[in-house]
């Protein structure tokens, strides 16, 4: 489910804004259906390199992998979308560019003054 939230933006010697951000959120099926998803080709591909000589050594690690990142992705609530909003250092709107995995706080950098920007929430 799709939902924006007003998030906090703060830069040094400025006053702090707000920013609109634009999350993704997880219930419970749903979260569980994600991290299966992502587990079980890893966990198949294990079973099926264990009786090939040689990889068969790489099949633990791709097996504790896919518990590490099935556990990552069931605990995952949320996913932080898009964030824009008016910089606080030069008031100018911005769509800020996101990590790979963002978590708050986030520190980003202005994409129109190249002051560092740091996000939190309300």
């Amino acid at each position: 489910m799709r939902q924006t939230r007003e998030l906090t933006g703060t830069v040094y010697a400025h006053p702090p804004g707000p920013l609109a951000a634009s999350l993704e959120t997880f219930a419970g099926p749903r979260r569980v259906g994600r991290a299966l998803v992502l587990a079980l080709p890893l966990l198949l591909g294990a079973l099926l390199i264990l009786p090939v000589p040689g990889l068969h050594l790489l099949a633990p690690f791709v097996a504790v992998l896919a518990v590490v990142l099935g556990v990552r992705r069931l605990r995952e609530r949320e996913r932080l979308l898009d964030l824009s909003g008016a910089c606080p250092a030069c008031r100018a709107e911005q769509s800020f560019e996101l990590p790979d995995r963002p978590r708050l706080p986030l520190l980003l950098r202005c994409p129109g003054c190249g002051e560092f920007v740091k996000v939190t929430d309300s």
